[in-house]
């Protein structure tokens, strides 16, 4: 008799069915595997990606056509799907026999018994190469327009800035979340070219249309500016996109070598031409007056001997001459030369000569005859045109242009004998806060004092190159990974040294980025580009050190140009959404709060972890508009509670840096509450530390006016910043937050007991509530409950929830409080 075959059985067999009818025309790879990687469905495509037929497929194992790497990534896919969540999507890249690299994109959907065992899977795959070769380009793109030497602008046909690029914000001082609140008009008063409307019907009809102007920056600044404006339609809508370019230094060159052109004119008009002449038997010479005052001698000096008139040389010039000489009398070249000679008062001049050879019918030198000229003004004024068009006129070190030069030389040295070469970007740090507090010109002495410093600290061969603000570019022949370390740290060493300015003593530090030829790259181009992306390395490591360009670095810079471009389009994708983690009083167990945190799913890339995406968030000014939505849904959503008879709980919203300096704060704030009709004491505004301190004294007057509408500030990872007690008293705060950092050990560690003692003590002496965020144990609750603290969240009560969860867990709360 027939064995039964159990409901499971039926279903997979259904399904592998199901599977055929639907798969073998599709122009996806398509399996179906057991649990154990058995195959229990191949379609046609991707056997014949595997060379085999779909009947030899079937009962082999999936995963030995996977690399080890591909194995691990897709047990550990896998592993994520739960009957609540069974479908996961993912891409995997692998190097073909000829070592192109090709991705593929996968589906997996999960399919459990009645009782949740993982039953069978679906996978669905698609080549998607050449997608993400599109892609890859776009990203290149955006970082080439990112990091392009002349500021970019996205407009609307009115002149409102869509997008700007960080030169824009490093010419013009705003910064990005700034900009994209203004219009040309703000920075451009005399011709806005964004809605001027010559050149708008300029643009449509050429697409592009060039002008000079003048921007006016945050200081009030006026830079002239050469700006190349094109049209563009894209999905029905008009763009103005702007080229600028910061013509400053190319002004004061034009006008310098306007001068100096009127300089030589002038010259030439009074120039005035001594005469000799030099008996060469006798060796007595002969002078004009207008040479005696050439040479600022009086009458009679010279004539007697030849030599008195040598004396006057330069001694590194005196070769020069005698060997004019001796090839202008042997007849194998004319004299004609240029030379220095020191007069009595100790300055020199610079003296065009010129001379012919008289001889007798035998052609032997009789005498010579000829004139001298001042040429003094004319080789300084093109020795000045030279320092301006290769020199930095700050510091004067040579500029980009010359740079480029010194590399090319450096790199065929290099080249020639197999040696290593190395290139570091230096940036200074903080360096915009002393422009911002001292003034430029504090400023400017800074800058020429570490480029003093800096050359001290290289070798004659080394070129240093400033590219402008508080960047340097150094280029080291001959030097491997062990010698940059070495110079890297002696430039630390002697660039953090107090520097004494006027009245000032300013402490300034250098982060550092290396990049080595020929591994890191082999124009100065790239180069540069891993150096700099190794300097923000440094920085985000703590500053004043260096690191090393690393593929892991270039890996990275990718990630997050992708997490970046991917990020604009979050919001209008719904991508974006919130969990929230119930916050309890630590007296009786009931949520008091709940903290909005913000989350992140993409289709491709999955869930994004916010340590990760958020500073993406604040470097590109996104921030600003995801951080208005975070707190509009948070505010809305507790109204809905609260509409629908749920106990009044506050609703904690974290606030970034950059959301925190933004202007009409306030006013935002209490426009979204009072359009969602929320009273302004359910909302708790978090803000770290850090970010308070930044510019204590305008925090305080925001705080104040947010305190003045009822709006409460709690301060965030409390303990781990610098806050003076001078401050902290001022700051108009509700409630402070224990970091999770002292909580963790708080049951074993003195220190942190001591600390979590003392913050509470002195909340409760200031008036203030006390929260310990990260609570995972009995024995931490325990602790603060013995010390005072007011509140407390953490895991031990519950992990940060999707909101259908949130509400159960308060609904279970409020039927019976967690025991506290």
């Amino acid at each position: 008799m027939p064995t039964e075959r159990t409901p499971l059985e039926m279903n997979l067999m259904e399904t592998t069915e199901h599977y055929r009818r639907l798969a073998e025309d599709m122009p996806f790879y398509v399996v179906a595997f057991q649990p154990d990687g058995t195959l229990t469905f191949a379609n046609d495509l991707i056997a014949s990606l595997v060379g085999m037929s779909t009947k030899q497929l079937i009962g082999r194992n999936f995963f030995e056509f996977l690399s080890t790497d591909d194995q691990k990534l897709v047990r550990e896919r896998l592993a994520l799907l739960s009957p609540e969540q069974p479908v996961e999507t993912h891409q995997q890249s692998n190097l073909t026999a000829n070592g192109e690299r090709t991705y593929h994109q996968w589906t997996n959907r999960a399919f459990f018994d009645a009782a949740g065992n993982l039953a069978s899977v679906q996978a669905i795959g698609e080549d998607i190469t050449e997608r993400k070769r599109a892609e890859e380009e776009l990203r290149l793109m955006q970082f080439s327009i990112d990091h392009s030497p002349d500021a970019v602008y996205r407009m609307t046909p009115d002149g409102r800035f869509l997008y700007v690029n960080k030169m824009a914000c490093q010419i013009l001082g705003y910064s990005a979340e700034e900009l994209l609140t203004m219009s040309v008009a703000d920075i451009d008063p005399n011709q806005p070219f964004g809605v001027s409307p010559e050149v708008v019907q300029a643009t449509k009809k050429t697409k592009t249309a060039r002008v000079e102007s003048e921007h006016k920056t945050k200081d009030g600044r006026i830079i002239p500016v050469d700006i190349l404006v094109s049209y563009v339609e894209y999905e029905g809508k008009e763009y103005h996109c702007a080229f600028v370019r910061d013509i400053s230094g190319r002004k004061h060159i034009e006008d310098e070598l306007q001068n100096t052109h009127s300089n030589l004119v002038a010259a030439q008009k009074l120039a005035q031409i001594g005469s000799w002449e030099w008996d060469i038997r006798s060796n007595l010479a002969n002078w004009s007056d207008e040479t005696y005052r050439i040479f600022g001698i009086g009458k009679n000096k010279l004539r007697e001997h030849r030599e008195n008139f040598l004396d006057m040389i330069l001694p590194e010039d005196r070769n020069l001459v005698d060997k004019a000489l001796s090839e202008a009398l042997d007849g194998t070249n004319d004299y004609d030369i240029v030379y220095r000679v020191k007069l009595a008062d100790g300055t020199f001049k610079v003296i065009h000569a010129l001379a012919e050879v008289v001889r007798d019918t035998q052609g032997k030198p009789l005498l010579m005859r000829g004139t001298v000229q001042d040429v003094t003004q004319g080789k300084l004024a093109e020795e000045r045109i030279e320092k301006l068009s290769h020199f930095d006129q700050l510091t004067g070190l040579p500029n980009r242009t010359l740079l480029n030069d010194h590399f090319k030389f450096a790199l065929g040295l290099a080249q020639r004998s197999g040696e290593s070469l190395a290139v570091m970007f230096l940036d200074l740090d903080h360096f915009k806060d002393i422009n911002d507090t001292l003034g430029h010109s504090i400023g400017d002495q800074l800058l020429m004092a570490v480029a003093k410093r800096l050359k001290s600290a290289l070798r004659e061969e080394d070129t240093l190159s400033r590219q402008g603000g508080d960047e340097f570019v150094l280029i080291l022949p001959g030097t491997d990974a062990d010698g940059a370390a070495l110079v890297a740290a002696k430039v630390i060493e002697v660039v953090s040294e107090p520097c004494h300015i006027e009245q000032h003593e300013l402490i300034v530090t250098p982060s550092i980025g290396i990049a080595i030829y020929p591994h890191d790259g082999e124009s100065l181009e790239l180069l540069s580009k891993n150096a700099d992306t190794a300097m923000y390395r440094a920085k985000d490591d703590g500053r004043n050190n260096f690191r090393f360009f690393t593929p892991e670095m270039q890996a990275k810079s990718s990630r997050n140009l992708k997490l970046a471009n991917a990020l604009r389009h979050a919001l209008a994708r719904n991508e974006l959404f919130l969990h929230y983690q119930p916050q309890l009083s630590i007296q009786d167990g009931h949520i008091v709060g709940a903290e909005a945190l913000l989350r992140w799913q993409h289709p491709e890339l999955g869930m994004v972890s916010p340590a990760e995406f958020i500073p993406i968030a604040e470097d590109t000014g996104q921030i600003v508009q995801i951080g208005e939505w975070v707190l509009r849904t948070a505010a809305k959503q507790l109204k809905d509670w609260l509409d629908s008879g749920m106990r009044p709980i506050t609703i904690a919203v974290n606030l970034s840096a950059v959301q925190f300096r933004q202007q009409g704060l306030t006013e935002l704030v209490v426009q979204i509450l009072n359009e969602i009709e929320l009273p302004h004491k359910y909302l708790e505004l978090e803000l770290t530390e850090a970010a308070m301190m930044d510019n204590p004294l305008d925090a305080i007057d925001v705080m104040t006016r947010l305190h003045e509408q009822g709006i409460r500030i709690s301060i965030d990872d409390f303990g781990t910043g610098y806050s003076s007690l001078s401050y902290l008293k001022q700051f108009k705060v509700y409630k402070l937050k224990i970091d999770q950092s002292f909580v963790r050990d708080i049951t074993d560690d003195n220190e942190d007991k001591a600390i979590v003692t003392a913050i509470i003590n002195m909340a409760t002496s200031l008036g203030m509530q006390t929260i310990a965020e990260g609570v995972e144990t009995a024995g931490q609750l325990a602790f603060l409950r013995l010390q005072g603290c007011s509140e407390v969240q953490g895991y031990y009560f519950s992990k940060p929830l999707p909101l259908d969860q949130f509400e159960a867990f308060v609904r279970n709360s409020n039927s019976a409080p967690p025991a506290i």
